[in-house]
């Protein structure tokens, strides 16, 4: 005789319609809702890494042959001023399309993005022009913002719990590669025939592993407009632009260590480690990965403290490295939330937007204040400043416990619940609705499936007498 709760993993039975079939029937859906979900995680890794390691090899292609025939000084305010600038032009051109014309987001298009990326890249390297070197290189960061923003439109589509440990883990990876990749470079003969080839076979990588992907999830239909969300969306931007700066200064302070032997490329793998944890504590808890965030930015300010001091600078390089991961997954998952929290997929790509503007304009004040560090020192501790009092703003906002529903509202839901005689489910699905929660968001708070919610959803309008959730939230709220 079998007891409630208390069978084993599989059993035989003879009937589908006995307890024994029905719990058998519940860990094989469960099963393969788990492996469903690690593989739809692996492949979006897979994509990020390809995507990111595809853009930096060119870049870094791109900024080696500056290097050959700039003078010196010059390639560093090219590569990373105007480079990081066109790439977020890129972003805007990106975000612009899918708010306006978003049926153009499609994988064709991502196609034809990576087809001109690899061609301009290609020409940019081979050219020995000057201008057309710049041209072509100004042409392929641009594109280069385009594929950053298809990766973080279909980082979108994850799981909220996954979207900081995907993002951490695929820029992980892709800068361990990217370090690997300076090392053979370093060990062949000078030549673009190594690059151009490795650009090519992940190329093909990355056609066909987002072929079987899809690139938004989001309703539209319940897209807030500009000006519900202009004010935390303009103290976000604020944030990320002005810490962006802040960041970049920050790595002008112990320069001078460079010329003592310190392998930037190397300390890279900080930069890596910083992501894979910045990954998971976001994951975890939001506001933890804020503070580590936001807190890391004062480690500039620290180094240079103890610029004179008998500590070892390789540590205080390491050290700025992690500082760096933490910041650049939190600069995506900030405007990710945001984008979630108003339907708004558009948005998703606005902290890397805006983390590039600030890392072009510090990459420019670095170059034209490079004899005046106690200048740049000054604006970087002023905009520091700044920067934290927006961030306690947004913090406030996000992370400050909310009020408890007066017990006039708290009275009307038991009434309402009452009246149409709704179940225990379709009451948490109700609260969730009237928080204005989609399905894909529902499912994952309440561990059921998203067929079950539409399920609930359908009854609760039936029972309501009510064509869509819009209606239904007006019923709850025209109650006495």
């Amino acid at each position: 005789m079998f007891q409630k709760n208390n069978f084993p993993l599989f059993m035989p039975v003879d009937s589908s319609d006995s307890p024994a079939a029905t719990y058998n029937a519940n860990i094989l859906r469960k099963a393969k809702e788990f492996i469903a979900a690690r593989k739809q995680q692996s492949q979006s890794v897979l994509i990020i890494f390809l995507s990111f390691f595809l853009t930096s090899t060119g870049y870094l292609a791109w900024l080696r042959c500056l290097l050959s025939l700039m003078p010196e000084g010059t390639p560093e305010l090219l590569a990373m001023g105007l480079g990081y600038f066109f790439q977020s032009l890129g972003l805007a051109l990106f975000a612009y399309i899918s708010l306006k014309e978003p049926s153009k987001a499609t994988k064709k298009s991502f196609y034809f993005c990576l087809l001109t990326y690899i061609s301009c890249a290609i020409l940019s390297i081979l050219i020995p022009s000057r201008l057309l070197m710049v041209l072509f290189g100004a042409i392929t960061n641009i594109i280069c913002g385009i594929i950053a923003g298809f990766y973080l439109y279909l980082l979108g589509n994850a799981s909220p719990s996954q979207q900081a440990r995907i993002f951490g883990i695929g820029y992980a990876i892709a800068t361990i590669a990217s370090w690997l990749f300076s090392l053979i470079e370093q060990v062949l003969p000078q030549s673009p025939i190594f690059p151009i080839c490795l650009m090519v076979v992940l190329t093909i990588m990355l056609c066909f592993s987002i072929r079987r992907q899809q690139l938004t999830s989001y309703d539209s239909t319940t897209r807030p407009d500009i000006a519900t969300i202009k004010n935390e969306l303009i103290i976000a931007s604020v944030i990320v632009f002005l810490s962006s700066i802040v960041n970049h200064i920050g790595f002008s302070f112990p320069s001078s260590d460079i010329k003592n032997g310190i392998n930037l490329e190397l300390l890279r793998l900080f930069y890596a480690l910083g992501l894979l944890i910045a990954g998971h504590v976001n994951d975890r808890n939001r506001k933890h990965g804020a503070i580590l965030a936001f807190g890391a930015l004062i480690l500039p300010f620290v180094n240079l403290s103890l610029k004179n001091e008998t500590v070892n600078a390789s540590a205080l390089w390491s050290l700025g490295y992690l500082s760096s991961g933490f910041f650049s997954v939190y600069r995506i998952i900030l405007f990710m939330d945001i984008a979630r929290k108003y339907n708004s997929p558009y948005l998703v790509v606005f902290g890397l937007l805006f983390g590039r503007l600030g890392e072009s304009l510090g990459a420019t004040l670095c170059y034209v204040l490079s004899n005046n560090v106690i200048i740049l020192i000054c604006l970087a501790a002023i905009l520091y400043a700044i920067t934290t009092s927006f961030f306690f703003r947004l913090y406030q906002t996000q992370f400050t416990p909310v009020e408890e529903p007066h017990k006039d509202e708290e009275n009307r839901f038991e009434k309402f619940t009452e009246q149409y005689e709704l179940s225990p489910r379709e009451k948490e699905i109700l609260t969730l609705l009237l928080e204005k929660e989609t399905t894909p968001s529902i499912a994952e708070k309440l561990f059921v499936t998203e067929s079950t919610v539409k399920f609930h959803i359908h009854n609760l309008l039936h029972k309501t007498h009510c064509k869509n959730r819009k209606e239904l939230s007006a019923l709850f709220h025209s109650q006495p």
